[in-house]
C-alpha cells in the first residue's frame, strides 16, 4: 500500500508569514540606512545636494511607498484590500532601488552588475574615449585622448616628468625647471617670478591680423545655476564656456589683439567624438589665418570633490573662480608645451597668486595640443562656481596672457 503523506500548508503559513515580513523589514531598513548615510554626506557638501536634487525627487514617491509594499506582501489580506481599493500597485521602481542601494545595479545600466562583481572593473572610466590623429590627419584610436566630466581626480606624482608613462595615469607637473633632468632647449633665459620658469622661445606676431584662436572642445560646459544635462547646455549659451570665451575675447581685443573666437559646438550630439570635430576647427581656422599662432581651448572643470567645493579666490574683493592648464604628455612638441605652460602658470603667481592651479599632464593624451607649441587647454572654474565668478576668471587670464604674449613676442 502507498502512504501519502499530507502536508498542510496552513500549520506553516504563520511561519512562513513571520519570516516574510522580517526579511521584508530588513531590507526597508538596510535601504532607509543607505538614505540616511547618502542625506548626511549630502548635507555636509551642498554642492553634492545641489547635482542630487532631481534624483531625490524622482525617488521620493518610491520611498514613500515602501512601508506599503512591505505591509502588503506580509499580509496577503492587506494586498487584495489595498488593490481593490487604489488598483494595482507596481513595484518594480522600489525593487529597482533596493538593488542599487544595495548591490549598486542599475537596470538602464548591466555593465553595472559586472562592477559591483568583478572590482577591477570599477576602476575603469567607461567614460573615457580615445581618438588620435596621424600624419594624414585620419582619426585613429591613439591619438587624442579626451576624458567627459572632464580631468578625474589625481594625486601627485612623485616621479619626475621623464617617468610617467603609464597610461591612465594623471600626475602634477611641476613648474621648476631644476627637476627636468636634461635641457630639451638649451640657452633660453630662466625667468625670475613667483616660481621659476623658462622663458618660451620667441614667437613673432603679426599685429595687423588674428593671432589668438579661442575655441571650445566641450562647449556645452556650464556653471551654476545651469546645472540640468549634468553641467551641460546647449540652449543657455549664457551660462556656459562659451560666454566665458566672449569675456575673454572682449579683454584681449580691449588690449590690442586681433582674434578669432569660434564658438562650434563640438560636445553634440555625440559626446565621444568632440576632440574629432573640434580638431576640423582648429586645423580649418589654422589653414584660413596662418598668422594664428596661440591657441585657447577653454573648458570647465567636472570634477569636484570637498577639497575642490571652494574653488575661488578673492581678487579686489570679488570671488574668483580658480583656472587649471592640462597638458597631453603624447605630442611631440610636449616639452614646448610644458615650458608654455609653465611659463603660463608662473606669471599667474606672480600677478595673483593662488588664481592658477598646478598644471596637470595626462600622459596618454595629446587634445590635438601638437598643432601649436603655444597651446593652452585652460579649465576655468568647475561645477561648484557660478558663471560670474568664471567670467571674472576671464579677465585675469587675458591679463596674465597680455603680460605672457609680451615677454616673448619678437
Amino acid at each position: 500500500m502507498i502512504r501519502i503523506k499530507v502536508i498542510e500548508v496552513r500549520k506553516c503559513f504563520k511561519l512562513i508569514t513571520i519570516m516574510t515580513t522580517i526579511l521584508m523589514f530588513i531590507l526597508f531598513f538596510s535601504v532607509l540606512m543607505v538614505e540616511i548615510r547618502d542625506a548626511s554626506v549630502v548635507k555636509a557638501n551642498s554642492i553634492e545636494n545641489f547635482v542630487k536634487m532631481d534624483s531625490v525627487t524622482q525617488n521620493q514617491d518610491i520611498h514613500d511607498n515602501i512601508f506599503v509594499m512591505l505591509m502588503n506582501k506580509a499580509i496577503p489580506l492587506m494586498d487584495v484590500m489595498y488593490e481593490d481599493t487604489y488598483g494595482t500597485k507596481d513595484y518594480k521602481g522600489i525593487m529597482k532601488l533596493a538593488l542599487s542601494r544595495l548591490i549598486h545595479f542599475d537596470y538602464q545600466d548591466p555593465k553595472t552588475l559586472l562592477q559591483a562583481q568583478i572590482p577591477i572593473v570599477r576602476e575603469v572610466d567607461p567614460t573615457m574615449a580615445m581618438e588620435s590623429v596621424n600624419s594624414n590627419n585620419v582619426i585613429t584610436p591613439d591619438d587624442a585622448a579626451e576624458v567627459p566630466i572632464e580631468i578625474p581626480d589625481v594625486q601627485p606624482n612623485i616621479k619626475g616628468d621623464e617617468d610617467q608613462h603609464n597610461t591612465g595615469e594623471t600626475s602634477e607637473v611641476s613648474s621648476n625647471p631644476q627637476q627636468t633632468t636634461e635641457d630639451p632647449m638649451p640657452g633660453l633665459e630662466i625667468v625670475s617670478s613667483a616660481i621659476p620658469a623658462k622663458m618660451p622661445q620667441k614667437i613673432k606676431l603679426d599685429d595687423k591680423k588674428p593671432t589668438i584662436f579661442i575655441f571650445h572642445t566641450h562647449a556645452t560646459e556650464s556653471y551654476l545655476p545651469e546645472s540640468g544635462g549634468n553641467f551641460h547646455s546647449l540652449e543657455n549659451r549664457k551660462y556656459t564656456v562659451r560666454q566665458v570665451g566672449d569675456q575673454l575675447e572682449e579683454y584681449l581685443l580691449k588690449k590690442g589683439y586681433k582674434l578669432i573666437h569660434d564658438d562650434t559646438v563640438h560636445d553634440h550630439p555625440s559626446y565621444e567624438q568632440s576632440y574629432k570635430r573640434s580638431l576640423e576647427t582648429l586645423t580649418r581656422n589654422l589653414k584660413e589665418q596662418p598668422s594664428l599662432k596661440i591657441v585657447l581651448d577653454v573648458h570647465r572643470d567636472a570634477v569636484m570633490n570637498q577639497e575642490q567645493a571652494n574653488n575661488t579666490i578673492s581678487i579686489k574683493g570679488e570671488k574668483v573662480a580658480k583656472f587649471q592648464l592640462i597638458l597631453g604628455g603624447k605630442n611631440d612638441n610636449y616639452e614646448q608645451l610644458k615650458t608654455f605652460a609653465d611659463y603660463f602658470y608662473a606669471k599667474s603667481e606672480s600677478m595673483y597668486p593662488g588664481l592658477a592651479k598646478k598644471t596637470l599632464m595626462k600622459d596618454y593624451a595629446k587634445f590635438n595640443q601638437y598643432n601649436s607649441d603655444y597651446y593652452l587647454l585652460i579649465e576655468i572654474g568647475n561645477i561648484s562656481n557660478h558663471t560670474d565668478e568664471a567670467i571674472r576668471t576671464a579677465k585675469y587670464v587675458a591679463e596674465i596672457m597680455d603680460s605672457v604674449i609680451q615677454d616673448i613676442k619678437q
